[in-house]
């Protein structure tokens, strides 16, 4: 059965299906062909997106989506090309740099993108960059920011392993400090290899402005880590604290995007984020099928009306004191679990489909 559902799932993705949907029918199937009624599917799907650290996602992307539109990304570009620009291939490290910046304020690569690759991309072309060059700069670039907090990635990461999601925020600074310093050091070998030329290089006047205008943005990382590093605010609240502060930053600070435009922001955002929900309710519902063997046998409660056995009976042996899955276990389970019996609407064929199962 668990063939099955891997095979429909490899064929769905290998037909260009959406993932979602690859994940939705192949744990359906799994259900039909466990022989268990659909209605455990509903219940899967609400439970795989029931879950408070899932708003820090809406919060974190409509913060990204308000801080590279009102501007903050132009302040931190210019911050990485004062610094490391005046090197060869400097303009190639400053999208490294830059995205490691704006991936500290914002939650979504989709943001990232949009920022760092239409501020740098043309000026890297018109220093000379090949443009499959300047793409992939800014691809490794993003890949590397999804391991700067916050992002998406982390609370779903979270959510899936059941594991605190500020511990990923606070164990993934290091890792993207180091994988970005790797990005750079390939950026100077390349450079020299292939003639990519020099920024100029800045004067201290300058690089002060710069570092000036980019104080606004960099408060953002600062008070995430430090929150998180004394146990302040959780990650939902980090979420929504860091949401507030972007909305005070471009109405009061900025002053360059309207009531109207927000709104317009609200809602890719509320698109974005029902894509992520709409993906992990798919997984729990891919995730609750059957293994074999019995994996989800319902041993601890021994409860009739509980586990998988949606039909509300269990085996034959469960009318005596074995109530064992296996002969090698029957005699630690018979010493511990109290008498049992089918539920009196369970059918005997249905209780022989379930004790098939097994």
């Amino acid at each position: 059965m668990v063939a099955a559902v891997v095979i429909v799932f490899v064929v769905l993705v290998a037909l260009s299906a959406p993932i979602v949907f690859a994940l939705g029918l192949s744990g359906m199937l799994g259900l039909v062909l466990g022989n268990f009624s659909l209605q455990k599917l509903p219940s899967a799907l609400v439970a795989g997106s029931q879950s408070w650290v899932l708003l820090a996602v809406p919060t974190f992307v409509f913060a990204g989506a308000l801080m590279e539109r009102c501007g903050m990304s132009y302040a931190l570009v210019n911050l990485a090309r004062g610094l490391v620009g005046w090197v060869r291939g400097g303009l190639g490290m400053s999208v490294v740099l830059a995205e490691y910046f704006f991936s500290g304020i914002s939650g979504s690569t989709i943001a990232d993108v949009s920022a760092i690759g239409s501020m740098l991309t043309p000026p890297m072309l018109r220093a000379g960059y090949r443009p499959e060059h300047a793409a992939s700069l800014v691809a490794s670039a993003t890949a590397m920011g999804i391991l700067v907090p916050p992002a998406i990635f982390m609370i779903v990461l979270g959510q899936i392993m059941d594991t605190s999601v500020v511990a990923i925020f606070l164990g993934g600074f290091i890792p993207a400090a180091v994988t970005a310093a790797c990005l750079m050091a390939v950026i100077f070998l390349q450079a020299h290899r292939l003639g990519w030329p020099k920024d100029e290089r800045p004067t201290w006047a300058g690089l002060g402005v710069a570092f000036r205008a980019s104080l606004v943005p960099l408060v953002v990382p600062v008070v995430i880590v430090l929150g998180f590093f004394f146990g302040v605010f959780t990650a939902t609240e980090a979420g929504a604290l860091v949401a507030a502060y972007a909305v005070a930053a471009a109405v009061l600070y900025y002053r360059n995007v309207t009531w109207r435009e927000m709104w317009t922001l609200l809602h890719e955002t509320a698109l974005l984020t029902a894509a992520v929900i709409f993906l992990l309710a798919a997984r729990s519902c891919a995730r609750s099928t059957p293994r074999r063997g019995c994996s989800s046998w319902p041993c601890r409660s021994w409860s009739c009306s509980s586990g998988w056995c949606s039909k509300g009976c269990r085996p034959r042996s469960c009318s005596s004191r074995s109530c064992s899955r296996s002969p090698s276990r029957s005699a630690s389970i018979l010493s511990t679990s109290p008498p049992c019996s089918p539920r009196p609407s369970a059918s005997a064929s249905s209780c022989r489909r379930s004790a098939s199962v097994c």
